[in-house]
This record gives structure tokens, sequence and C-alpha cells, in this order.
């Protein structure tokens, strides 16, 4: 699995996608595949778009996902502004499931982690000669 986001470091209101990757590596088929990846706090879901099966309300149940196969999920969030106007570090984790056994479940979860900027940077201010 892998999540990746288009950016990782926003200030209040702007936007971002972010990209979850299942992959099915085994050789057999995975039955009953469901991904955890509820947007967190700070954080608010603009639209999504999945390659296979649906997601609401955090869940992305994907159904059968074939041997060697993956699926993507796309989530554009929005970032909220700091009320404190303090920088404000995000972790999303992200996990999967299935009803097949895998015999390989350190694959089967991601940690993405996002910085909402508070206060705007100084820009210098150049003087001409």
């Amino acid at each position: 699995m892998q999540a990746q986001a288009q950016r990782s470091q926003l200030r209040g209101g702007e936007q971002t996608s972010v990209t979850v990757t299942v992959r099915n590596a085994s050789a057999h088929a995975a039955q009953a595949v469901l991904v955890q990846a509820k947007v967190p706090d700070g954080l608010a879901l603009q639209s999504h778009a999945a390659s296979l099966g649906q997601y609401a309300d955090g869940a992305w149940a994907l159904g059968s996902l074939p041997a060697g196969q993956s699926a993507t999920l796309t989530l554009h969030v929005k970032a909220e502004a700091a009320a404190d106007g303090k920088d404000r570090q995000i972790a999303w984790p992200i996990s999967a499931g299935a009803r097949t056994a895998d015999p390989q479940i350190s694959n089967n979860s991601a940690l993405l982690g996002l910085v909402v900027l508070g206060k705007a940077v100084a820009q210098p201010v150049w003087n001409k000669p």
C-alpha cells in the first residue's frame, strides 16, 4: 500500500490531492478488500474518485482485487485554517484488510504526514538602488 500527497505543506484554504494505491502482490485474488482512509481532522474532503469499488464515510470497499492488480483512490482535500495561527502536523493513517488470508501483512498500511502552515511567511522586500 502506498499513500502520496500532491503537496505535503498547505495553508488554510488550500487544496491537495492524496492518492492511495493498493496492490495485490499475492498469487490469488483478495476477497472483500476494505481500506480505511478516513480524512483526519484539519482537512475537509472536497471530492473523491476510485478506480475500483466505492468510497464512503472513510472506508474504501474494493470487493475483489485480482492477483497482481492495483487499484487507486484519489481524495481531494482542503486544509482548514488553524485558529491559533500555528503550524499543525496532520498524521493520516491508512490501512487495508481482506477476508482472504494475507501472507504478508506488513505492507497493508501507510502513514501520510501533512503540515498545515499557520502564519504567512514574510517575504523579503528588495530595494532597488
